[in-house]
């Protein structure tokens, strides 16, 4: 097998930014005569800005390490594995020119979208160690399933060039899967959806480009030469053309305005650009009022309980995911990490506003469940002078006669 250097991988990602291998992938046809790929899905404002809300918000939630063991009771103890050496790359910087941020980012909406997301996991041959994560374009690279459920990986390095790529140096992000080895593409599968949206806002904005459509009528009862006819027409453009709505029409003659009202036909366009709004997001799965649709949407309790929603249905499922590919592919189970689990920190988007929230820390801290130094950790400031101490509630404890006692019920 051949070995490819590092500066290979990285021009990958250089591929990555040209438009002629994010716009290459195949397209799906249409019954409504629009070719559909992920960037002309883009440009269909609801898909773009779900996508977008669902990237963002995994990319926003803090990824950190952490090392997971059992006490000698058998409870799991959860502390954060700070000098690991896979800790920085991936709660800050994968690689030398992205953020974790902007890495999650872009590997989560190559996943919504195409439904599959990768990176190179370049690696240190000594040891194994993992120096980066290189995002690959979804379309350069081909999953192979063998006929044993083993998986590989082609992938396509540029001018002919293809390669194949051991198991261990590929990170694998899919989204829902049919067969277990590849994701679903998104916009395939809902290509008569983003084509219907397509060829209505084309049709549209032909409509106006063009001028085909006629705000009103001018007309008189006289008969008129064309020379009348033009005169009128620039009279009239420029008293009210560009720059000079608002006037009032003074008509000589015989002329008459008559304006063309909205139809039937431009009404029921508007209703179904509007349900295409929410098909985008079915398609997705977020809620219409993330994509700024509320027009006839559901309501929710408060803002809380709707946001909520939205990070249990929209946001959890991805970044379980996230942690699962995570965990198969970069810091691996066959390891000394056996113990090493990357975690998302949702509380931040789970926390409501700061009464609810000071509500809830002070119940936990009451009840013995939190220390008030994990409620200033939460809130993302420094530990104090016994913080770490835990409450017990007095009318909570069992004291030394308060055991509770047996009843025979053998005669019951």
């Amino acid at each position: 097998m051949a070995s490819w250097t590092l500066p290979s991988w990285r021009g990958i990602w250089g591929r990555i930014r040209r438009p002629s291998v994010v716009n290459g992938r195949e397209s799906s046809g249409t019954r409504s005569k629009v070719s559909v790929t992920p960037e002309t899905a883009l440009q269909v404002t609801s898909i773009l800005c779900a996508a977008r809300v669902i990237a963002e918000g995994v990319a926003q939630v803090p990824l950190k390490l952490y090392d997971e063991k059992n006490d000698p009771n058998g409870r799991t103890v959860r502390s954060p594995a700070r000098d690991h050496a896979l800790y920085k790359l991936i709660a800050y910087q994968p690689n030398d020119w992205m953020t974790s941020f902007e890495f999650r980012e872009t590997l989560t909406l190559h996943a919504v979208l195409a439904g599959n997301a990768y990176a190179f996991i370049n690696r240190r041959d000594s040891d194994g160690e993992v120096r980066e994560l290189i995002p690959i374009a979804p379309d350069d690279i081909k999953v192979i399933v063998e006929e044993d459920r083993s998986v590989r990986y082609e992938i396509n390095l540029g001018g002919g060039q293809f390669t194949k790529v051991e198991r261990e140096k590929i990170f694998h992000l899919k989204g829902p899967s049919w067969d277990g080895a590849i994701g679903l593409n998104i916009v395939s599968l809902a290509r008569e959806a983003i084509g219907l949206a397509t060829a209505l806002e084309q049709s549209q904005a032909d409509l106006f480009g063009k001028g085909a459509r006629p705000s009103g009528v001018l007309a008189t009862e006289t008969p008129v030469g064309d020379e009348a006819v033009q005169k009128m027409r620039v009279r009239w453009n420029e008293r009210f053309g560009p720059g000079g709505d608002g006037g009032v029409a003074m008509l000589d003659g015989n002329w008459k305005f008559t304006s063309l009202n909205m139809t039937g036909v431009d009404a029921q366009q508007l209703e179904t650009r509007r349900f295409q709004i929410e098909e985008g997001c079915r398609a997705v799965r977020v809620f219409p009022q993330m994509v700024m649709q509320s027009d006839k949407a559901s309501t929710f309790a408060s803002a809380g309980a709707f946001f909520q929603a939205h990070v249990i249905h929209s946001i959890a499922p991805w970044t379980e995911r996230w942690e699962g590919a995570l965990k198969r592919d970069v810091v691996r189970w066959e390891t000394k990490d056996v113990d090493v689990w990357p975690r998302f920190i949702l509380d931040g988007l789970m926390e409501g506003d700061p009464d609810k929230r000071s509500a809830f820390y002070a119940k936990m801290v009451n009840m013995g469940a939190m220390s008030p130094d994990e409620v200033r950790e939460a809130e993302n400031r420094n530990p104090r002078d016994g913080g770490d101490e835990f409450l017990s509630p007095l009318n909570m404890r069992l004291g030394a006669g308060d055991a509770p006692k047996e009843t025979n019920n053998a005669g019951a």
